[in-house]
């Protein structure tokens, strides 16, 4: 937790001078009232001085907050606390929050009476995936007569994650990477794999056999193996998150539907127990190798959070991937991009052993230019299986909608009781 800045401040820098001069006019000009205004404004003046001081002392801001992660249209919360243990009042309180979320309420006007506090709760309403901050705070308060001016700062802060929402998907069968292109079984295909990727503490769901022995023995502690790939079952999603070929608008557009299919297939796809990987020609070109593991849902969920659009051609996404490929998978592939240059690698792909299945952005309902309907004909002419996305699909979801993350329930008594609510209720400073 970093160290507050307090700065106290003389706002009426010319008030000495004042006094000075009040002074002198006394001296040569003698005269009651002269002696009465330097006595009133010294007294005033005093008084804001030892108030502010105090306040300066015994004023703190302490930031918390429930949740380190969240999905879009969830809410989240946070608290500022600010506690006055002087013994004066603040007569008036500023407090400035320089939370980064989209839609956050920046500042509130308050006062607080001394040796009390006052705490403001905020809600964040999770409209854009990305990573966010909490914080720093700050603080500003001012005497009766507005001759200083306190300000404090509390540079705490926190990251908060905002992933992609997971949605009920459309009819989509992603076809098995166990199966050729004509749909017959390709008994060459190892159902178990030999690479183990990494190790980790065992889990109740592990199998016995995945339990790794030396590791357990030198630990004193169960530890299962993670398997990188299990060949008939792993899934490969490809995004095209190629800026040039994006189309739609800003609230209803391809680049984020398919972020939104590839988290929900993602968490489809594990769920059904298949190891699951991702590849996205985004800014950083990600590269995710499937596993089975808990935590890949996450990491595929934090890596969607943060793309962004990139400049590489799903031609050569498809075309370096070719090399990297070393076991028969299924292939998700997600694109807006109609001009087919990606046939030739497509293609290679598949004589490789890897069954592609195509979600193709229908651009017109989009409102863009391209012939989907082509691509759509070419591609089942070679028995690949395709599937449009239009538009109106995913019109709803794409529409913000508050899911909070507390629910209640009425009884018939008239007492309020919760039908959900989070995990994890305890507050958490913020550092």
């Amino acid at each position: 937790m970093g160290n507050p800045e307090i700065k106290l401040k003389l706002s009426i820098r010319f008030l000495p001078v004042i006094l000075g001069f009040l002074l002198l006019l006394a001296v040569v000009f003698p005269f009651k009232g002269w002696w009465i205004a330097i006595l009133a404004l010294g007294l005033a003046f005093l008084f804001s001085w030892l108030s502010m001081h105090n306040l300066k002392d015994n004023l703190s801001v302490v930031r918390e907050t429930r949740y380190e992660f969240a999905k879009v249209g969830d809410i989240i919360e946070d608290r500022i606390t600010i506690n006055n243990k002087s013994r004066f009042p603040t007569v008036w309180l500023e407090i400035n929050d320089h939370t980064n979320i989209p839609g956050s309420k920046k500042s509130i006007a308050t006062m607080i009476d001394p040796n009390n506090n006052y705490a403001w709760r905020k809600q964040h309403l999770c409209t854009r995936r990305g990573l966010y901050r909490l914080g720093p705070t700050s603080i500003q308060t001012s005497d009766l007569f507005g001759f200083y001016r306190l300000t404090i700062h509390n540079p705490s802060e926190a990251n908060i994650l905002i992933t992609p929402p997971v949605v009920p998907l459309p009819h989509i069968e992603v076809a098995s990477g166990g199966q050729t292109g004509d749909g017959r079984i390709d008994n060459s295909i190892i159902e178990q794999s030999i690479a183990v990727s990494t190790i980790r503490d065992y889990q109740p769901q592990d199998p016995l056999r995945y339990i790794h022995w030396p590791i357990t023995a030198k630990r004193n502690k169960l530890s299962s193996r993670v398997f990188e790939n299990t060949p008939t079952g792993n899934w490969w999603i490809i995004q095209d998150m190629n800026g040039s070929v994006q189309c739609g608008t800003e609230n209803n557009n391809s680049l984020e539907v398919g972020v939104i299919l590839s988290a929900s297939l993602t968490i489809k796809g594990i769920r059904d127990g298949k190891a699951v990987g991702l590849i996205a020609n985004d800014r950083q070109n990600t590269w995710i190798a499937p596993q089975h593991a808990n935590y890949q849902s996450m990491k595929i969920m934090r890596s969607l959070a943060l793309s962004e659009k990139g400049t590489l051609s799903l031609k050569e996404l498809l075309r370096k991937s070719l090399g990297l490929f070393k076991q028969k998978a299924s292939l998700v592939i997600i694109t807006p991009d109609v001009s087919m240059d990606w046939w030739g690698p497509l293609i290679a792909l598949k004589a490789k052993g890897l069954i592609p299945t195509i979600l193709i952005f229908d651009v017109g309902s989009y409102g863009a230019e391209g012939d989907t309907e082509r691509v759509l004909s070419k591609l089942r002419d070679a028995n690949i299986p395709t599937y449009p996305i239009k538009s109106v699909m995913f019109k709803e979801q794409m529409e913000i909608k508050e899911h909070p993350l507390w629910e209640w329930r009425v009884s018939g008594t008239g007492k309020a009781v919760p039908i959900k609510k989070p995990k994890d209720l305890s507050w958490k400073r913020l550092r």
